[in-house]
């Protein structure tokens, strides 16, 4: 059985991935300083754009027993052809 679920985000996730996002022991593996609300409003909105742009994008990770989110993960078109592989837990989760 699997423990969590990914799922797209939606424009009421951003406080919900700042909380998950802002563990020092995530900020200290990400080219970040740390995350802000805006900032991660900001993860939203990019995620939505991207996938009305390329059809592929990030999802929330979900927390299958608390329903919360406990970071996010995807993939992101790049340059030309190449993607990125992106996952981002909360250690806690």
């Amino acid at each position: 059985m699997t423990k969590f679920d990914l799922r797209r985000f939606n424009n009421n996730d951003a406080m919900s991935l700042f909380d998950s996002l802002k563990d020092g022991r995530v900020i200290k593996h990400m080219a970040s300083t740390g995350f802000t609300i805006k900032i991660c409003q900001e993860i939203v909105d990019k995620s939505d754009k991207h996938w009305k742009e390329y059809n592929i994008g990030d999802f929330a990770v979900i927390n299958k027993v608390t329903n919360e989110i406990i970071g996010w993960a995807g993939f992101k078109l790049w340059q030309a052809n190449q993607f990125e592989i992106l996952v981002v837990l909360n250690p806690s989760s």
